[in-house]
């Protein structure tokens, strides 16, 4: 059973870097997977898990990740 099955997915240039040769994305989920935010924790590397925000973020290749529920 996998707990996304959908989701929609914004791709865009930071609007403080017009032009800029690199895009920001956000993916927007169908459901609320705020409950699995403290699983990612425990194994993405260097994730932090802000609880009151019910958000998550690490880094990876050098980007910002960040999950909000």
């Amino acid at each position: 059973m996998m707990l996304i099955d959908t989701y929609d997915l914004d791709i865009f240039t930071p609007p403080y870097e017009p032009g800029a040769e690199r895009y920001s994305t956000i993916a927007r989920l169908t459901i609320d997977i705020s409950e699995a935010l403290p699983y990612l924790n425990a194994t993405l590397r260097g994730a932090v898990y802000h609880q009151a925000a019910n958000a998550l973020t690490w880094k990876k290749s050098g980007h910002n990740m960040e999950v909000i529920s």
